[in-house]
């Protein structure tokens, strides 16, 4: 324990006085006696007392920039926050064009570059930062050369406010819940000749597909290529396959698609959203957010009869209740009972905050399939425009796809998972 926490634990009231002592003396060292590491020293220690104050830490990251090379790093690290603190692209602007600047310094290149990308789409860009937008902007998708691990998903893609506990709560579920209202492929309207397997399939949609479950680690889905459907790609619930597993329906508007990088998108942001915690969010498996939530309460039900419900729902609850009581397999409902424990945990023991976590899971959780959308295509343009095609349905501003895939796409999150696919947009 250091000085300063050693005084707020005995003296929490004294957090202020601090914060203003160590404010000041950064001050003095960096406007008086331009010591900029001893002002770097002090103003930690500030920030350190007040984490949100967005100012001090602008102050930090310029000096980290002021002192040289060696706290670059630092700098672009203090910026990097910043930028996922802005409430738009607009206003990451000035964070972006300094974070480009330290990129090219240290020969981060791609980081650049996803940076002028950012900049570019905002309407924020300069000359040179549009030039090397421009002249660097790949003309189809880059091949990874890596896959990625659950713990990358879990680290560095998934949504910050996808609560952890409510995605391993629906992936222990989905098989069970899967076979409530599955369907046989002749009542889809699917037939034998449309089946296609992903694998060994050389159409460029099934190509695609095998391709982004090697890069994304996921198992390979049922298709149907169904020529007569208008649409892109649907999930659907079929009956007689392996429970929880996807079946996709690729229609005439996927199947025409000539831009390799908008199938990849689709492919990516598909594959995420078929994975084990998401799956029950499409139509055919749970057709309403609600009626996942009386899902949930009825697994919770199963494993801990003693925990209340809210009367409203009791009815739906026990119905739940007694299906899963007849398609969870007892080393099932011993692992789910695990996960209700944790659960009630981490929220106080109260699993009413079910009602309102389950809106704020399902927004967080289409923005990770989008993401992963961006990752497998790698432009940021195509990711924006059919990241908010995908967000107005489910109730999501588009103006907060735009927010969230620009800070991400400059985030070190971002950075490192391409890395360890060994995706390089400048090769020089």
């Amino acid at each position: 324990m250091t000085l300063i926490e050693d005084l707020l634990e005995r003296f929490p009231a004294s957090r202020p006085a601090l914060l203003a002592l160590w404010h000041g003396l950064g001050e003095i060292y960096r406007s008086r006696l331009k010591d900029f590491p001893a002002a770097i020293a002090a103003f930690e220690v500030a920030a350190g007392l007040d984490p949100k104050t967005t100012d001090r830490r602008r102050i930090l990251a310029e000096l980290y920039r002021l002192v040289g090379p060696e706290t670059y790093p630092k700098a672009i690290a203090a910026h990097r926050a910043l930028v996922a603190r802005a409430a738009s692209p607009a206003e990451m602007a000035p964070d972006l064009k300094t974070m480009l600047r330290l990129f090219v310094e240290t020969g981060q290149l791609d980081d650049a570059h996803a940076a002028a990308s950012v900049l570019v789409g905002a309407g924020q860009a300069d000359h040179d930062e549009t030039v090397l937008y421009q002249q660097y902007r790949p003309r189809g998708v880059i091949r990874a050369h890596g896959r990625l691990t659950e713990e990358l998903w879990q680290r560095l893609l998934y949504h910050p406010d996808e609560d952890r506990g409510v995605s391993q709560m629906l992936a222990t579920l989905s098989p069970a819940i899967a076979v409530a209202r599955a369907k046989l492929p002749k009542d889809l309207g699917l037939k034998r000749k449309h089946q296609h397997n992903v694998l060994t399939d050389q159409t460029v949609v099934c190509k695609a597909l095998a391709y982004g479950c090697q890069v994304l680690g996921a198992q390979p889905p049922d298709v149907y290529i169904v020529p007569d459907s208008p649409g892109d790609i649907d999930v659907v619930n079929v009956k007689g396959g392996i429970p929880g597993v996807a079946t996709l329906v690729i229609g005439r508007k996927l199947f025409e698609n000539e831009s390799d990088v908008e199938l990849a998108f689709v492919v990516g942001r598909t594959l995420a959203a078929v994975r084990p915690d998401h799956l029950l969010r499409w139509p055919g498996f749970v057709p309403t957010l609600a009626e996942l939530e009386i899902a949930l309460r009825g697994a919770v039900r199963l494993v801990d009869p003693e925990r209340p419900i809210p009367p409203e729902i009791t009815g739906e609850v026990e119905q739940y209740a007694g299906h899963l009581g007849r398609t969870l397999p007892p080393q099932v409902q011993e692992q789910f009972s695990v996960l209700v424990k944790r659960f009630a945990a981490v929220h106080g023991g109260d699993l009413g905050a079910l009602g309102t976590l389950l809106p704020r899971w399902a927004r967080a959780a289409c923005l990770t399939t989008i993401r992963a959308g961006l990752l497998l295509a790698g432009d940021l343009e195509v990711g924006v425009r059919l990241g908010e095609a995908l967000a107005t349905p489910v109730g999501i501003d588009p103006a907060d796809v735009v927010r969230d895939l620009s800070a991400w796409s400059t985030s070190e999150a971002y950075s490192d998972l391409r890395a360890a696919l060994g995706l390089r947009t400048i090769t020089l």
